[in-house]
């Protein structure tokens, strides 16, 4: 665990987490001592045995987020209360809507229509920001489409990202198909009331997926770092596995333009993939909210969740706020497990066990859901993991 000095004007504020995955984690360990931390979370989340937490809230789906946030904010109307999000669903249903007076949030008047990945292809357009051929609607829309072009390789996912009235029959994350009777096919065995994005591929190596996480006020950046994924899970088409941050040019200017045209305030990630064959960046997605890879720009030296708290509260910002001149190669920050996930779903079995040896027990390397000083995390996430 870092050494610190502690920020006395911090010291009484309460960071009210929200959610108890590998995001909502590696906030609690940036925002570690510095101040009060509270998580609002399924009761069999990992973070709900922290030790570096001081106060665990047990949420469930029938549960209103809205009233439990005020709620404990009535509790503790003496201090201030800074909100942080780590779902899309969290944005869509706190955004525009009325909180206590001591909770604080620059994400509040975010427009969620931009969770909607048409709208942020559209922004992306204005932008002058390349992003891949896409089609979105029912899955009678689609078809209709689809049958009015020619064959192209696609990606097919569920038009909604927020996945908890899902069940295991009806969930997928994303579906590869290079030619278009295929995709047809697949669609006809969905409800006519589900709604999809169909996406040409963008092939490229996980290596080559970048993303800027953005601390924003009215369209301007404040804070930010740049980094790329190492590999995903799935590894084509999935969530980070492993992950470095490191300077790139080219995919700062692609965000600063984008939160510029969205006039966007509060955290903004946009997500890109480079196209070797194309030379081009493309965008895949942007993240409003914290995504799971966040804690790798602390390990170049910037915190972004610190910087968002200080930022919330009106504080002046002394410490790093970007990588942009950074020189040596920071940490590589992995969650391990997703490689063994990879390996028995057979997955790259190869590429997923390298990587698994190398980052265990490697001190260059520090994991996602294990800390030194907080282990009960690690046990309940990597049970968790392998008991679905």
């Amino acid at each position: 665990m870092e050494h610190f000095k502690k920020n006395l004007k911090l010291e009484e504020n309460i960071a009210l987490v929200l959610g108890g995955h590998i995001n909502a984690y590696g906030i609690v360990r940036s925002l570690y001592g510095h101040c009060n931390i509270a998580i609002v979370a399924d009761s069999n989340a990992m973070v709900s045995v922290s030790k570096l937490i001081d106060t665990f809230i047990p949420y469930n789906k029938n549960s209103s987020i809205l009233k439990t946030i005020n709620d404990f904010a009535k509790q503790n109307n003496s201090k201030k209360i800074i909100l942080f999000a780590t779902a899309d669903w969290h944005l869509d249903e706190i955004c525009q809507s009325n909180l206590e007076q001591n909770v604080l949030w620059t994400s509040h008047q975010f427009n969620t229509s931009f969770n909607s990945k048409i709208n942020q292809y559209k922004l992306a357009k204005s932008a002058q920001v390349d992003c891949p051929e896409t089609y979105s609607g029912t899955r009678k829309s689609i078809i209709e489409n689809i049958k009015k072009i020619k064959d192209f390789t696609c990606v097919v996912k569920p038009e909604s990202r927020d996945n908890r009235e899902l069940t295991s029959k009806n969930y997928f994350r994303a579906k590869k198909f290079s030619c278009n009777s295929e995709l047809i096919s697949f669609l006809n065995s969905k409800s006519e009331d589900d709604s999809f994005l169909v996406s040409e591929v963008i092939e490229a190596d996980p290596r080559e997926v970048w993303s800027c996480l953005c601390i924003c006020s009215e369209g301007k950046i404040i804070a930010y770092w740049t980094g790329r994924k190492l590999s995903q899970s799935p590894w084509q088409f999935g969530v980070f596995a492993s992950s470095l941050a490191k300077w790139n040019k080219d995919v700062y200017e692609s965000a600063r333009r984008l939160v510029k045209e969205g006039n966007f305030t509060g955290i903004v990630q946009p997500e890109f993939k480079y196209c070797i064959k194309r030379n081009k960046y493309f965008l895949m997605e942007i993240n409003f909210r914290y995504m799971m890879w966040h804690y790798a720009g602390k390990l170049a030296g910037v915190n972004i969740p610190y910087i968002d708290m200080l930022n919330a509260t009106n504080q002046k910002l002394t410490c790093k706020l970007n990588n942009r001149k950074q020189t040596v190669t920071s940490k590589i920050y992995t969650y391990n497990t997703l490689h063994l996930v990879n390996v028995i779903k057979g997955d790259h079995i190869f590429k997923n066990l390298i990587l698994f040896f190398r980052y265990f027990l490697n001190p260059f390397v520090i994991h996602a859901s294990f800390c030194t000083r907080d282990w009960k995390p690690f046990l309940k996430n990597t049970f968790g993991r392998f008991k679905k």
